[in-house]
């Protein structure tokens, strides 16, 4: 197994951060402060902001900043977040004192950040950034954009084990009390779609999907829903049904419900709901349905994936093979 490392890089490192601007208040971390009282009255004091240019299929980078603060002695700090896919990460920090927190099935480091300092995250390790001075901490990360975030999962093992609190002019490390450990591996995952004419995206999906569990269902969408949703499918809903249900990676395909989406999902009772990167849902409004209902789920979003193909791209493809070979008249 990996374990965390760091080292140092020259002072002539400078970036340029183009592309989109995320930021996070206090706010958006209720959760994720202990003092959550203290954090719903400061909710607009910004915590950090991340510069971003758009998601690459290579190679993904990005610039955080975070500013110095605390929630009642709770030093201000990133999310902090698990990858979806066991993907590296590395930090470098460039300005200001940080501390990176990483931990994994029940091991915890953790490292200072100093302007030039390199830490290399290895494949399954969560980590999370903190602020330990009197001026912003900003940092670059580059990561796969296979990686995926998992915020989720940071809450429901009761956060990082480590805490970094505020103490008189410096700081210290010390034991989580809401900390509730690694989580088990989740036994059913489901997965969903319209599943026409089955491609290599489609795999990479499910692939990606059967990876947070044991066992992946599938729920193929209904010809009513697909065409309401998308477009009217090519092949009928039984017919995608049996390809879907032929995949070696799928253990169980159903088709879903013509009215209410949940009602499938309390049938099949899933511990993780694994929703592909350009699906059109949305994840709050899901989780929110499921805590109404009581179903005890975790929602993930897939990052994108290496794959290119789509169902509407190969559809393009055809019907451009078919013009050049026959200028429109099959």
């Amino acid at each position: 197994m990996e374990h965390p490392v760091s080292s140092r890089i020259p002072d002539f490192l400078r970036l340029s951060p183009p592309g989109r601007v995320t930021v996070r208040r206090i706010g958006d971390m209720v959760d994720f402060f202990r003092d959550r009282e203290e954090a719903r009255r400061r909710s607009d004091e910004v915590v950090y902001r991340v510069f971003a240019p758009a998601a690459s299929l290579h190679l993904n980078y990005a610039l955080t900043v975070i500013e110095p603060g605390d929630v009642s002695g709770e030093l201000f700090m990133t999310k902090g977040h698990y990858h979806v896919e066991p993907e590296p990460e590395v930090y470098v920090a460039l300005r200001g004192r940080g501390l990176i927190l990483m931990q994994r099935s029940g091991m915890v480091s953790w490292r200072r950040m100093e302007p030039g300092t390199v830490v290399y995250v290895p494949p399954g390790w969560a980590h999370r950034t903190v602020n330990v001075g009197d001026e912003p901490f900003s940092f670059l990360a580059v990561f796969s954009p296979r990686a995926g975030h998992d915020y989720d999962r940071v809450l429901r093992e009761g956060g990082f084990a480590k805490l970094v609190l505020r103490r008189g002019e410096g700081y210290e490390i010390v034991d989580n009390p809401d900390y509730r450990g690694p989580l088990e591996e989740a036994d059913i995952v489901m997965a969903t779609g319209v599943f026409d004419i089955l491609h290599p995206g489609h795999l990479a999906y499910l692939e990606a999907a059967r990876r947070l569990g044991k066992r992946l269902y599938v729920v193929v969408a209904r010809d009513k829903t697909a065409e309401k949703l998308k477009h009217r499918p090519i092949l009928d809903e039984e017919t995608r049904l049996r390809m879907v249900s032929a995949l070696r990676v799928v253990d169980r395909a159903v088709l879903g419900s013509e009215g209410d989406m949940f009602a499938t999902v309390e049938e099949i009772g899933p511990d993780v709901i694994a929703l592909g990167y350009d699906q059109p849902f949305e994840e709050g409004r899901i989780e929110e349905e499921l805590r109404r209902r009581g179903i005890r789920a975790r929602v993930v979003r897939l990052p994108r994936l290496e794959e290119r193909w789509s169902t509407r791209e190969i559809v393009r493809t055809i019907a451009r093979r078919l013009e050049e070979l026959y200028g429109g008249n099959p």
